[in-house]
């Protein structure tokens, strides 16, 4: 790699790092739905073949969520705004589901991940802008519904090389919380779905022997860690305080019109 292509890469990865952590503390988001698009198209020009840098792109972002996540999940834990006693029931399962995710991917095609992206994200996307914001339940949801959209969320995220905050957001606004606590929670839910998809993408790693560029450990792509975790922790503050100023309204509306861009953005690679 040549010195002029290393400084390129690390100026981009700065301006995307700051838009993660950014994104991070507004939304509950762990990034990972910016950073995969991102680095799909990078590790391809580091001559790394198609099928290894799609699935580096899920491993390294994922290991980039691990750390900003923690940031973020410390803020929300200081704002009151992580429902914890819900939460012992809902991570275990998604670990698990994270575990099973990160082992379909590995065979999953490229169409069918791009497939799957595109359904979910326009179903929240429309229920967000579409919906009246009143919760399908009258009180908290019980412990087998948490345990179950633990495992479903896990799962999905990991496939989708995300931190599995985005999927969260508008489940737990469903679930009778407000759009804060929900971004609360999902903090916690992208560094357990992060660190968990982390170690399972290792351990294939050891088994696979993938064709990956200098800088790599495993499926993680080293060099963008470096410069993305302090980069995302300086942001993810700033995040967080625009959030809290945030009605519950906006939010949501925000985050609809996020998704729904993101599924534009996938719309085209699949036509385009």
């Amino acid at each position: 790699m040549s010195l002029y292509t290393l400084l390129l890469l690390v100026g981009g990865f700065i301006f995307i790092a700051a838009l993660v952590g950014f994104s991070s503390g507004l939304l509950g988001i762990g990034g990972g739905i910016i950073m995969v698009p991102v680095f799909q198209f990078v590790f391809p020009l580091l001559h790394t073949p198609l099928k290894d840098s799609i699935i580096m792109a899920s491993a390294t972002s994922l290991c980039i969520a691990m750390f900003s996540s923690t940031r973020a999940m410390l803020s929300h834990h200081r704002n009151k705004n992580i429902h914890w006693h819900m939460l012992t029931f809902l991570v275990p399962s998604l670990l698990i589901g994270a575990q099973i995710g990160s082992s379909l991917a590995i065979f999953a095609t490229p169409l069918a991940l791009h497939i799957i992206f595109i359904v979910v994200f326009s179903y929240l996307s429309f229920n967000l802008w579409f919906g009246t914001g009143k919760p399908l339940l009258k009180n908290t949801p019980p412990n087998w519904v948490n345990i179950f959209i633990g495992l479903l969320v896990g799962c999905i995220a990991s496939i989708l090389g995300i931190g599995g905050g985005v999927l969260a957001v508008p489940i737990f606004t469903y679930l009778n919380y407000s759009i804060h606590k929900a971004i609360g929670n999902a903090s916690v839910i992208v560094f357990s779905v992060a660190s968990s998809s982390t170690i399972g993408y290792f351990l294939h790693s050891l088994h696979t022997n993938p064709t990956t560029p200098p800088y790599t450990l495993g499926y993680v792509f080293l060099l963008a860690v470096v410069v993305f975790i302090p980069v995302t922790i300086v942001f993810v503050p700033i995040g967080i305080r625009i959030g809290q100023k945030t009605s519950q309204k906006n939010l949501r509306k925000y985050f609809s019109i996020f998704l729904g861009l993101l599924v534009l953005y996938k719309l085209t690679i699949i036509f385009f």
